[in-house]
This record gives C-alpha cells, structure tokens and sequence, in this order.
C-alpha cells in the first residue's frame, strides 16, 4: 500500500510538471518561422531601403496562442532608440496602435483559444541615423519569451552617392504570392560581378540571381516566397549599391 500510494504521488507530480512546461504561446515571423526565447535579429538597412525616407521600415511579430483556453497576456516592448526616432505598435485583435517613445511600451490583451495576434511594429527614421535597440517580452500564463531586435539605419556611403546612375524597382510592388515579378535595374558598373539579392526580415539570402550589364531588366520567380516583408538589393564584391522593400502578398 505504501508502495502504491508514492508511485501514485510521483505520477501525479509527473503529470503536473508536464501539464505546467506545456507550451502557451508559440512567437513566429511572417513566414511562421518560430522564434526561439533569447533571439537575436539583427537588420541593417541605408537610407535608401526608405523610398521616401518617411515611409516606415516594420516587420510582424505573430502570436499563436497553443492553450486550451482563451489566453492572457501581456507584451512589453523596451530598449534604447536613436534621438528622434518614432516607432508604432499595432495589434490586431484590437485593432489599436501605440505610439512612442517614450519606451516602455506595454499591451495587454487575450488571444482566443486557436487564434494569433499580430503585432505590426513599425520604426520610421526621418531621417535619424544610429542603431536602435530594441527588446520584446511576452508574458502568458507562467511563460515568457524575450526577442532582441538591432536595427540599424545606416547613412549612405560616399562611394554609393557617386553612383547617381544606379536604380532599381520591382513591379508589381506589393507582388502576388506564388507568381513572378519584373525588375529594372541601372548597374554601378558594367562588369559580369554584379548580382540581385532578396533577403527575408531577419537578413538571409531567399533569392539571388546575376545581373547582366547588357540588359536594364529581369523577371524573377518568387514562387517560392511566402507572404511577408522582403529587401531587394543590387551588390557586388559584398558592397550594397541600392536596396529597397519588396511586400508579397
């Protein structure tokens, strides 16, 4: 009977300790690429990823809420920006924005049971050049998950203003998911080096195709990206010449 009765009370303390480290929320980017408690997102972006330079760089940050119930919860966004930088946070289950700085910035709200939250944060620069740090914590039942995002508006360097000559433009822009896209471009220089990038939100190569010197366009497949935010950018010899903001839908 003794026996009995601890065996019983190590099940029970099994079944509880499995019951409390379930999972409550599940953060992922636009993509549905989770991501991992302590993460760092690093993004650099010159003051021609801004077309004009007061339309607003932003990325999504999605909630899936992986309770049984209705989950509560609570978001801080903190850290240190660069003086005179703006930012904005939207969610949508309220469908409210939050301006600041000043940071902190803090929401509280209640996913659904089965639902997801996005949060929109969008950083407009005006103009301001530095590097902002910024800290994201979600709270929920006992669980947190903290994401590190370093973003960096970079000024244009003087070897890229000499380059008057350069563009580059993706049409359509917003561009349909699944589908292709056309895009002109006027090269830096007339050599075989030069090559189109298109990178996802947390700065890794999607696409890259080589750029002919002969020709001002090409049509690039896509079909192979998600809905979400992408740069595109024209490089050679790892120097960035132009970059811009691709949206698919």
């Amino acid at each position: 009977m003794y026996v009995m009765k601890k065996l019983l009370t190590l099940i029970f303390i099994c079944l509880s300790l499995l019951g409390y480290a379930q999972q409550k929320m599940r953060i992922t980017n636009m993509e549905g690429v989770p991501y991992t408690d302590g993460q760092i997102i690093n993004v650099s972006i010159t003051e021609n990823d801004l077309n004009p330079i007061t339309e607003a760089f932003h990325f999504d940050i999605i909630v899936e809420n992986l309770a049984e119930n209705n989950l509560r919860m609570k978001s801080v966004c903190s850290g240190e920006m660069v003086d005179g930088m703006e930012i904005k946070i939207c969610f949508d289950l309220d469908a409210g924005c939050l301006d600041g700085p000043p940071l902190p910035i803090e929401i509280s709200s209640t996913i659904p049971y089965q639902e997801k939250q996005t949060y929109e944060v969008a950083l407009d620069p005006k103009g301001f050049i530095g590097l902002n740090e910024l800290v994201f914590e979600f709270f929920a039942e006992g669980e947190s998950i903290t994401i590190y995002a370093n973003i960096e508006v970079v000024r244009v360097g003087v070897n890229e203003q000499k380059q008057n000559a350069v563009s580059l433009n993706a049409f359509p822009n917003p561009a349909t998911e699944g589908t292709n896209i056309t895009i002109s471009y006027t090269l830096p220089n007339k050599n075989n080096s030069n090559k189109l990038v298109i990178r996802n939100m947390l700065g890794t190569e999607v696409i890259h195709l080589p750029l002919n010197p002969l020709e001002n366009k090409v049509s690039v497949d896509i079909t192979s990206l998600v809905a979400g935010v992408y740069f595109y950018t024209i490089e050679n010899n790892n120097q960035i010449f132009i970059a811009k903001k691709l949206i698919v839908n």
